[in-house]
């Protein structure tokens, strides 16, 4: 018996797994404009999947594990670099 997914579906029928799916990152409107005075990146505070086939947004997550899988810097493990581990990469999530 085949295995069904419960992640919600495209019109086209792909999930936030397939590659025709794009991970779009969302800032909001205050942090653009404080990034582009302080001189710093913020963090995105969520993360779209938009269907490349179709147009249409997949899903939209806001979630801590999403944002660090699909974040600006996807696969780095943040606590190793804080904790000065050199290239700590985490294996990545997507499959």
């Amino acid at each position: 018996m085949p295995e069904t997914s419960t992640l919600p579906v495209c019109p086209c029928g792909h999930d936030r797994h397939h590659q025709r799916v794009q991970p779009i990152l969302g800032f909001g409107p205050w942090r653009w404009g404080l990034a582009a005075l302080v001189g710093t990146e913020m963090p995105a505070r969520e993360v779209r999947f938009v269907c490349a086939v179709c147009d249409t947004e997949v899903e939209r997550a806001r979630d801590r594990q999403s944002l660090a899988d699909y974040g600006r810097w996807p696969g780095v493990d943040r606590e190793a670099l804080r904790a000065g581990v050199p290239r700590a990469v985490r294996p990545s999530r997507r499959s």
